[in-house]
């Protein structure tokens, strides 16, 4: 797979494409539903498969102060993107001048004078331009005169519900692993790049691995066991504190993201880690002092070790 900073860039290469337009956090069952459709068209029009999408979140333009945690960060979409078997993602940034496009303007922007778009892939219930104007049947009324067709793919469903990045966020903040799991079509994994922290967890004698995870959705603080992957598969189990240390009384206190590692001895600095929670331990809790949270953290890593082994 290919990355384009532009639709020019697309344009200079010969023969036309077809593309499938969203943000696509998670890249979840129903956008992988509107990808297959995407490369059903381009085999069906003998063009180019073009994953459209934003390296930030619209909202991120549009309203700031509502911009959603996102399921992954953008190198990791970027990488199940690239599972799917299209041949280019076209990145855009959604800045202002994007933003106030009509719908029409929008589509002219993709494609050009040159027109080379053969179809278009949305969600049933996708949006776009200026003030989300624009929709399904606004570019069935715009493929008349720009020759593209249309395809508008249904919402995939679990029980009786939607698959969307919404519902997906919700599971995560609330614990419910297995949900986001369904509607992922794989196992929810908390991806981050390890950072440095302020060495504690070293203190007390249980290094960690800090990840970051600013701008994710996370899941409800507490100690959970679970299982790490880095690198070229390399995996171990550890005890994952999410919360806000209360008992270091912190005075800007902030959600840390942290991992103890079992038997592992290794600078993991700039690492890309992904979490898989399997079990949770115990809530969040203050400690009368720093030597009692020291005995908890023995006892739930003594817990993690009984777990795993059982």
């Amino acid at each position: 797979m290919k990355i384009a900073r532009s639709p020019q860039e697309l344009s200079s290469q010969n023969g036309s494409i077809s593309i499938a337009i969203g943000f696509f956090d998670g890249v979840h069952l129903g956008h992988k539903a509107i990808v297959s459709n995407l490369l059903q068209a381009a085999d069906r029009t003998e063009s180019t498969s073009v994953v459209v999408t934003f390296h930030n979140h619209p909202r991120a333009t549009l309203s700031p102060e509502k911009i959603p945690p996102l399921i992954y960060p953008f190198s990791k979409k970027i990488e199940l993107l690239s599972e799917l078997g299209i041949q280019y993602v076209l990145l855009l940034d959604f800045d202002k001048r994007l933003s106030q496009l009509s719908p029409a303007d929008f589509i002219h922007y993709l494609q050009g004078d040159k027109k080379f778009i053969r179809s278009i892939t949305v969600g049933s219930n996708f949006t776009f331009g200026r003030e989300r104007a624009g929709n399904v049947d606004t570019l069935r009324g715009l493929s008349s005169s720009s020759g593209f067709e249309v395809n508008g793919v249904e919402a995939v469903k679990s029980g009786n519900s939607p698959v969307s990045s919404t519902r997906i966020r919700n599971a995560i903040q609330a614990g419910r692993f297995d949900e986001a799991a369904i509607c992922l079509g794989r196992p929810y994994r908390l991806c981050g790049r390890v950072v440095r922290g302020d060495g504690v967890g070293r203190k007390l004698g249980f290094p960690t691995a800090n990840l970051k995870s600013t701008g994710l959705a996370t899941p409800p603080p507490g100690v959970y066991r679970v299982t790490c992957i880095w690198g070229d598969g390399v995996t171990a189990s550890g005890a994952m504190n999410i919360g806000f240390r209360p008992t270091l009384n912190n005075p800007v206190p902030t959600l840390q993201t942290e991992v103890h590692l079992l038997d592992v001895d290794q600078e993991l600095y700039d690492a890309e880690i992904q979490v898989q929670f399997l079990e949770r331990i115990r809530d969040e809790k203050k400690f009368t002092s720093l030597e009692a949270l020291k005995s908890q953290i023995a006892l739930d890593v003594e817990q993690v070790k009984k777990s795993t082994l059982a």
